[in-house]
């Protein structure tokens, strides 16, 4: 025979459910520290927006939790069986509360249809009313341009156009004509709009700090953007499978202050100053004659070369190739097998000797 169950449980059953919601009551200061590159702690008016919808569906999917279980525990207390030959009273059925949890949940989902899709809509235009209303609490019309919006905003506007290769990524500024990899510098304030295209496979940009998530596909150009609020570095990762190094495909914004973006500018313009040691001299000779310039520009030496990234800048990186911190060891440890320190590498192992690993490794590390 059924026994009737442990009142006794009941209080510790509630004080559980207390334990979990506290634990689950998060706020994105509790939630992530300072240096976690996620998307409840944004840093730009489009991911705010991303930010603040995920609360809100958040707080209420914890209210329908509430609500639901609260009623199952209700019922499982108000309806127990209190003595092994009470019988609870059946129930048939209740058109009321058939249409209440039918509707409701139906009225949710509308809801939270809308506030996405508003989200989504507003955020893949650059400039639109995002940035507006993130500024000043006005609201444009859906059609304004970025141009309007900058200036009602009053920023400036940052084209850049991205090109993710097999496994690395390309910056072209036009309206300096500057072309760099890996690192991506913005001014602060600046409405940067990036126009994303791929090389070769489907790559993924997304920076969690920035805003959403954007596809490039070969021979298309795709539109995202972000407008940094604060100076600092944010970090994401191609978030599409792009081969056997798509864990190798990090991607890095540099946010700074409108001087300090001009000299940054103004330094890659003008290129690395000339080696300074015997050394690193050989090493910008190798560069010639081992057909280095065939593939990778250097301002200065080559400029056109589009095949490998730019080393413009490369001892200012915080990685060699996208898998390991910037050193002189790790330099050497590329050059002198690429394929085989990060698989499916497209550069050829030049088969160098040890004194040309000194020399290259030397001038690489002047790039600056």
């Amino acid at each position: 025979m059924l026994q009737p169950p442990n009142v006794k449980r009941v209080p510790a059953l509630l004080a559980s459910l207390l334990v979990l919601f506290t634990l689950f009551n998060v706020s994105p200061t509790f939630a992530q520290s300072a240096s976690t590159p996620s998307p409840l702690l944004p840093a730009s008016p489009g991911a705010d927006l991303v930010a603040n919808l995920f609360w809100v569906v958040f707080w209420m999917s914890v209210g329908v939790f509430i609500l639901v279980e609260g009623l199952l525990i209700y019922s499982a207390v108000k309806f127990r069986r209190r003595s092994p030959n009470e019988m609870p009273a059946q129930v048939h059925g209740n058109t009321r509360l058939e249409l209440a949890w039918t509707i409701g949940p139906s009225l949710i989902a509308v809801a939270i249809f809308a506030l996405s899709l508003q989200v989504m809509l507003t955020i893949q235009d650059p400039g639109a009313d995002s940035v507006a209303l993130a500024s000043s609490n006005v609201c444009f019309s859906s059609d304004i341009s970025p141009n309007a919006a900058a200036a009602f905003v009053g920023t400036s506007t940052l084209d850049i156009d991205v090109t993710g290769y097999q496994w690395w990524w390309e910056y072209n500024y036009p309206a300096y004509g500057l072309i760099t990899a890996a690192d991506m510098y913005v001014p602060v304030g600046a409405i940067v709009k990036l126009n994303l295209t791929s090389r070769d496979v489907v790559h993924a940009w997304w920076i969690p700090q920035l805003g959403g998530k954007k596809d490039l596909y070969p021979g298309a150009i795709n539109l995202t953007w972000f407008q940094v609020t604060e100076p600092g570095v944010y970090e994401g990762h191609c978030t599409e499978l792009c081969g056997a190094s798509h864990a190798y495909m990090p991607m890095r914004v540099i946010a700074l202050e409108q001087a300090e973006f001009d000299a940054w500018v103004n330094k890659q313009l003008e290129g690395p100053a000339a080696p300074e040691t015997e050394l690193a001299l050989q090493g910008q000779q190798l560069m010639r004659s081992k057909g280095c310039l065939g593939c990778h520009a250097v301002t200065g030496l080559s400029e056109s070369a589009r095949v490998g990234p730019n080393l413009t800048n490369l001892a200012e990186r915080h990685q060699v190739a996208g898998l390991m911190p910037y050193s002189q060891e790790n330099i050497r440890l590329w050059l002198s097998n690429p394929a085989g320190t990060k698989p499916g590498a497209l550069m050829p192992n030049l088969n160098l000797s040890e004194a040309e690993l000194d020399a290259l490794t030397a001038y690489l590390d002047t790039l600056k």
